[in-house]
């Protein structure tokens, strides 16, 4: 959602061979095929952003197998800054998420609900602050 709206806010049109979901992060055919996909495209792209960690560093492993080069030929950009992220090459570029102040929000939540009268509960979105770690597979010369 956050791709397209950064499109329509710079009049960009959507192309929505552009936007593939990987439904099973940890599914390593169903990233390898999606990849690939990317590549068959009579325009393929010059950066992917995975929706998790896992899924850029296995699409990395297929692009490399294909004999691209990282990030000259195309860039790539992970999710949630997992430890791994910083020790694969070239080391990913990636948004950090705060998980563990997610995690006490949640369980904040949570209690809240439980200890709520029937009724009284009432759902909260909350929205926590994301950060860029920009590293070696977005960074062109």
């Amino acid at each position: 959602m956050g791709y397209k709206a950064a499109l329509e806010k710079h009049g960009i049109p959507i192309d929505p061979a552009l936007v593939l979901e990987s439904v099973h992060h940890n599914d390593h055919l169903e990233v390898r095929k999606l990849t690939l996909s990317f590549l068959e495209l009579s325009e393929p792209p010059d950066a992917i952003f995975a929706n998790h960690d896992l899924v850029a560093i296995t699409a990395m492993k297929v692009l490399k197998e294909k004999g691209l080069r990282i990030p000259q030929d195309i860039a790539m950009v992970g999710f949630s800054d997992w430890q791994m992220s910083a020790f694969v090459e070239p080391s990913l570029t990636s948004v950090s998420q705060p998980g563990f102040e997610i995690g006490q929000e949640a369980a904040r939540l949570f209690i809240q609900q439980v200890e709520a009268d029937n009724g009284t509960f009432k759902p909260e979105t909350k929205v926590f602050k994301t950060r860029l770690i920009v590293r070696d597979s977005s960074k062109r010369k």
